[in-house]
């Protein structure tokens, strides 16, 4: 029986981060790989290889696994220490944690030993054809390089036809040389030989390898198994939430056939905002099960969206993350995934879940599936949001290509979206009203006890500034009065805020004014916090590839610009503004609409609104 686990202090548990770190490094550098080939071989980024080997993030058991079994190394080599196991914060570390837990959804039951020996990276390439018609494969580029296959060393071909496999080795002895083409290397095989391995074959695998490159025909399985993927513009979700994944998927053209939500308050805001989709308001396993004994159906869709449960993988829980009721999740959406063989995923998460075991197997199947596997961190703030929030964006593809978003400032403020005085007076403290932090009772009494004897530092307590780019995450439990805020501050009124209203969280998330939710201030910010910022993964669907034609969509209280008939222009006298709508045709304004901050020049004025690129909005400041 193995020894209980041992319980770490943040001292402790920082000293092993570093050990286990320095231990990846030296692993690294036995197997001749930098920092950058191993990023490529394990689908991560080169700034998540550096936190690792420096000691800012525990490595993943995933990744002690495959490079203990390429280099040789047993898992205790990695931690210092015999078969035990530690509890850090959100989980259970150490070898003997590893081994208890494999399960059907295991690193071996997915991919076997042979992806966890020495794989650099895998590459998916076409099939050619040759002068004589014989089949035709083209190595080249950066990544043969990185294998230590260089121009004008020798290689031979081996073809295994019992292995259905061809094996391309460095060999001083060889009968072929390495040529060269654009700085980079290049291997062409074209024989008569390859007929009956690669004859009538498509596309193939490569596996490079430290001095060998391994190259398979994708199987007929697998090549079935993606042709048969969806591409008709729909999408469906898993933890639905109130549908605000779904809305920035809707944004980019598709169009929702069914959702899962177990919660029935969050299941009703989805149907009403989305009514073309069947939801689903019961568990996951529950559906799924329903759907195998043909209770239920859920149709194949193009995009398959999910915000999986965070609870488990929070830096805030304390507790040991596989005793939450959540941490099985995961293996419930692969489920879901198996059944409706999306052709493209994206999935939202903690930016923790990156670095725990759930995400390695998911990466695994996903990967074992014929998927192209992405996943960063991102901050909202960083692509036009007014609210700022970290994520863990995981994409997963059918075809290759996929590019992350290229930043984006916003293009007006946090508080050009926030209503004038007027427009709340009269509503309760705790749904936006006003209230005095000298106040010896209600929120304002509240508030000063927050804060400290009634002082407090901008921006740290949380109070929107007039110089303020972005506001911070605005989490389900704002509603409870947080001392982070965010508040706002009285234009005239000395020690006077507020909290933000529905509305204002709203445009501050992307969401469209006319996006509905339950009056109930609570239930509203609850679904609000628990969601996604809409403009961040509007940008990330936009850019997936072979994905649904991407159709411009006008917000239902929209209707689009009629063109201007070709006449004469004739000299016009100046058109009188009133002091509620400034703008005037033709001048460049900065508005916000039902789908988010516009700019450009006017085309017309609608009573306190303005028209910019066909879209109806508020006019904001002059551009």
């Amino acid at each position: 029986m193995n020894p209980p686990p041992v319980p770490l202090t943040d001292r402790e548990a920082a000293a092993l981060r570093r050990r286990i770190g320095k231990k990846v490094g030296e692993a690294r550098r036995s197997l001749g790989l930098s920092m950058r080939a191993l990023a490529r071989h394990m689908g991560k980024s080169l700034s998540w290889v550096r936190e690792v080997e420096h000691g800012k993030q525990f490595a993943p058991h995933y990744l002690l696994l495959s490079l203990g079994e390429a280099a040789g190394l047993p898992l205790e080599w990695f931690y210092g220490s015999p078969a035990g196991s530690f509890t850090v914060h959100g989980g259970v570390l150490g070898p003997a944690a590893l081994r208890a837990s494999l399960n059907p959804y295991s690193l071996e039951a997915v991919v076997g030993p042979m992806l966890i020996t020495n794989p650099i990276s895998h590459r998916e390439l076409k099939v050619g054809t040759g002068k004589r018609g014989a089949p035709q494969v083209w190595l080249a580029g950066k990544w043969v390089g990185e294998a230590r296959f260089q121009t004008g060393a020798k290689i031979r071909v081996e073809v295994d036809e019992g292995k259905s496999e061809i094996r391309v080795r460095l060999d001083p002895r060889g009968p072929r040389k390495i040529s060269r083409k654009r700085g980079h290397p290049l291997i062409e095989l074209t024989s008569q030989d390859l007929v009956g391995l690669l004859g009538g074959v498509e596309r193939v695998v490569v596996e490079a390898r430290r001095g060998e490159l391994v190259i398979q025909p994708k199987s007929a399985p697998v090549l079935a198994v993606e042709r048969s993927r969806a591409r008709d513009g729909s999408c469906g979700s898993v933890f639905s939430g109130g549908g605000l994944l779904d809305l920035a998927a809707v944004e980019n053209g598709y169009f929702p056939k069914w959702a899962i939500e177990a919660c029935h308050k969050y299941a009703e805001v989805f149907a009403e905002n989305h009514p073309s989709a069947s939801v689903f308001a019961l568990p996951v396993e529950e559906v799924t099960s329903m759907v195998r004994r043909g209770r239920a159906d859920l149709p194949q869709v193009e995009l398959l969206t999910a915000g999986i449960p965070c609870e488990p993988f929070s830096r805030k829980r304390k507790g040991a993350a596989r005793e939450h009721e959540h941490v099985s999740m995961t293996d419930w959406f692969l489920d879901v995934l198996k059944l409706v063989n999306p052709y493209n995923v994206v999935v939202e998460q903690v930016e923790e879940y990156l670095a725990s075991e759930s995400y390695g197997i998911l990466e695994l199947v996903l990967r074992a599936l014929g998927y192209h596997v992405h996943s960063a961190v991102m901050d909202s703030s960083d692509h036009g949001s007014l609210a700022g929030r970290r994520r863990a964006v995981i994409v997963a593809t059918t075809d290759p290509g996929f590019r992350w978003p290229a930043p984006q400032p916003a293009l007006a403020r946090p508080v050009d979206v926030l209503l004038p005085p007027a427009a709340v007076k009269g509503l309760p403290q705790t749904r936006g009203g006003w209230f005095s932090v000298k106040a010896k009772t209600g929120t304002g009494a509240m508030v000063r006890r927050l804060w400290g004897r009634g002082k407090f530092t901008p921006g740290k307590s949380g109070v929107i500034m007039p110089r303020d780019t972005r506001v911070g995450a605005i989490t389900k439990s704002y509603h409870k009065v947080q001392s982070t805020g965010p508040f706002v501050v009285h234009p005239t009124k000395p020690d006077t805020y507020r909290m933000l209203t529905v509305d204002e969280i709203k445009r501050l998330h992307g969401l469209p004014d006319s996006y509905r939710l339950p009056a109930s201030y609570q239930a509203a910010v609850e679904i609000l916090g628990q969601g996604v910022v809409v403009p961040l993964f509007r940008e990330v669907i936009a850019h997936l590839p072979g994905g649904a034609v991407r159709r411009t969509i006008t917000p239902r209280s929209v209707s689009p610009a009629r063109p201007a008939p070709k006449r004469k222009k004739k000299p016009s006298k100046p058109r009188r503004t009133s002091a509620k709508n400034p703008a005037r045709k033709g001048q460049r304004w900065v508005a916000i609409s039902s789908g988010g901050v516009i700019q450009g020049k006017v085309q017309r004025v609608e009573g306190e609104n303005v028209v910019i690129n066909g879209v109806l909005g508020r006019p904001l400041k002059r551009a």
